[in-house]
C-alpha cells in the first residue's frame, strides 16, 4: 500500500470511527465503491469463493440492499483482515472466536455469523487454506453445537442449515486432496470424534449405500479408491460401539447415524435397535425427534414425519402408540410437546 491509500484509508477510518460496528461500516464502503476495497483491506467474497450459497453483497441483492442506507450497518459480520487472522492462527482460535462473538451477539445475529463463518471457511479452502488433520477434527468437534443450532435458511423453496453447510465445507475440501490424503484424514477423524452426525453425512455422500435402496455412490465426485468399503467399515464400527454403550442417542442428530446402519444393507439390525430403544425414555424421545423435517412451501413451512421413508428405519404404527401414550402422561412439558409435534406431523403426512 502506498502513502496515497494509506493516508485514504486512515481518513476514512477516523470518519467511520464513531460508528456502531466500524468494520461493518468499512464493508459496506466496499461494497458500494469496490474499487477502494483494496485501500480498507475488507474481505467481500466473490461468486467464486463460495460455490453454494450466493455470497454477492452489492447494491443489486436486495437481500443486502438495506445495509447501504444505514448510518450503522448490520453487525453480524466478519471483517476481512478479522477473518484471515483467524485462519492464519488454527483451527481452535478460529472456532474460539466464533463461540465468543456468537455469545455477545442477539439470537438473530448469531445464526448469520455461524452461516457466514462456515461460508467463509468453505471459501478460503476452496482457494489457498491447506486442510489438514487439525481443521477436520476441529470442524467435527465444533459440529455438534452447530447442528443444534439449525440456522435456516429460508429465502427460496431450498432450505438450508448447519449440517447442509458442514457437509458442503468438508466435501469441497476433500476433493481437493488426494485419495490416500482423504482416506487418511477420514479415517483418524472417525477415531478421535465424539459426535459421528456430519461424518456419516460426509462419508455416505462420498461412497453411497451398499443397500441397493439408498444412496447410490458418488465416486465421480470424491472417490476414495479402494479404501471405501474400510473407512465405511471403520465408521461403522464406530456407530455400533455407540449404540451398544448408550451414547447414540446422544449425538446432535442420530437420524443420520441410523441412516447410515441402514445404508449398509444391514435393515434388520437397524430395526432391532430402534425396537430396543423404544423401550428407553431417551431412545424414545430420540426416535420421536428423528424423523421430524421441514417441509418449505409457497403456503409456508411445516413438520412432517415421511412414513414410506422412516418405516424402513422404525416401526412407524408401534412408534405413534407410544408417543400417544406419553403426550397423555406426566412426563415433563418438553416431552409431551415433542410428543405433539411428532403425532402432529404424521398425521400431516398421512393427510398429504
Amino acid at each position: 500500500m502506498n502513502d496515497r491509500d494509506d493516508e485514504l484509508r486512515k481518513r476514512v477510518e477516523l470518519q467511520l470511527s464513531d460508528t456502531k460496528n466500524a468494520e461493518a461500516a468499512k464493508n459496506a464502503l466496499a461494497l458500494l465503491f469496490p474499487s477502494i476495497e483494496r485501500v480498507l483491506q475488507t474481505y467481500v467474497p466473490s461468486d467464486r469463493d463460495v460455490k453454494f450459497q450466493k455470497t454477492n453483497r452489492r447494491i443489486s441483492q436486495k437481500d443486502f440492499s438495506h445495509a447501504y442506507f444505514s448510518l450503522n450497518p448490520e453487525s453480524a459480520t466478519w471483517g476481512r483482515t478479522e477473518f484471515e487472522r483467524l485462519i492464519e492462527e488454527g483451527p481452535e482460535v478460529a472456532f474460539a472466536a466464533l463461540e465468543d462473538r456468537t455469545s455477545k451477539s442477539s439470537a438473530s445475529d448469531q445464526a448469520k455469523l455461524r452461516k457466514l463463518f462456515l461460508e467463509l471457511l468453505d471459501a478460503a479452502f476452496s482457494t489457498t487454506v491447506e486442510f489438514t488433520q487439525l481443521w477436520l477434527d476441529q470442524i467435527i468437534a465444533g459440529s455438534a453445537k452447530l447442528l443444534r443450532q439449525r440456522d435456516r435458511s429460508t429465502e427460496s423453496l431450498f432450505a438450508f442449515d448447519n449440517e447442509d453447510r458442514l457437509r458442503w465445507l468438508i466435501t469441497n475440501a476433500l476433493e481437493k486432496l488426494p485419495v490416500e490424503r482423504k482416506v487418511e484424514l477420514l479415517k483418524n477423524s472417525i477415531v478421535a470424534a465424539s459426535d459421528l452426525t456430519v461424518l456419516t453425512d460426509v462419508i455416505r455422500g462420498i461412497v453411497g449405500d451398499k443397500n441397493p435402496d439408498g444412496v447410490q455412490d458418488r465416486s465421480s465426485r470424491s472417490s476414495l479408491g479402494e479404501e471405501a468399503e474400510d473407512v465405511r467399515e471403520k465408521l461403522l464400527r464406530k456407530i455400533k460401539y455407540l449404540a451398544g454403550w448408550g451414547r447414540f442417542w446422544r449425538q446432535a442428530r442420530p437420524g443420520q447415524l441410523l441412516w447410515f446402519w441402514w445404508g449398509c444393507d444391514l435393515k434388520e439390525e437397524v430395526q432391532t435397535f430402534t425396537t430396543m430403544s423404544m423401550k428407553s425414555r431417551i431412545g424414545l424421545l430420540g426416535l420421536l425427534e428423528a424423523p421430524i423435517s421441514v417441509v418449505t412451501s409457497t403456503a409456508g413451512s411445516f413438520e412432517r414425519v415421511n412414513r414410506a421413508s422412516w418405516s424402513k428405519i422404525v416401526d412407524i404404527d408401534a412408534l405413534t402408540e407410544r408417543a400417544k401414550k406419553l403426550s397423555e402422561s406426566s412426563a415433563s412439558q418438553r416431552e409431551r410437546e415433542l410428543a405433539v409435534r411428532f403425532l402432529n406431523a404424521v398425521d400431516r403426512d398421512q393427510r398429504r
